[in-house]
């Protein structure tokens, strides 16, 4: 089988495929709108799971919201050369 018998052996199936979707897809689309909503709800539910396994694990209740303070900036302090922080090529003894 050269390359071009595989070519259009695979070529003819993707094609007969995509003809076999058309066809189905109306009869098709209520199922995926309900395995679009069933997907939702359990997406939710491990979600909610998850977070409900993290406050346990971090022990805090339910209702407690945990907020940052804004961040505030400071200008930068003037550097002291202390023993490890030397500027190279000079000796400050």
């Amino acid at each position: 089988m050269n390359a071009t018998e595989q070519y259009l052996f695979i070529v003819g199936g993707v094609l007969e495929f995509a003809g076999i979707m058309a066809v189905a897809w109306p009869d098709l689309l209520p199922y995926g709108e309900r395995l679009s909503a069933w997907l939702g709800r359990a997406y939710r539910s491990a979600y909610q799971r998850t977070a409900d396994l993290m406050r346990q694990f971090s022990r805090r209740p339910r209702g407690v919201i945990v907020q940052a303070p804004a961040a505030t900036l400071t200008p930068p302090r003037a550097r002291r050369h202390g023993k490890g922080n030397r500027p190279a090529g000079r000796n400050l003894r």
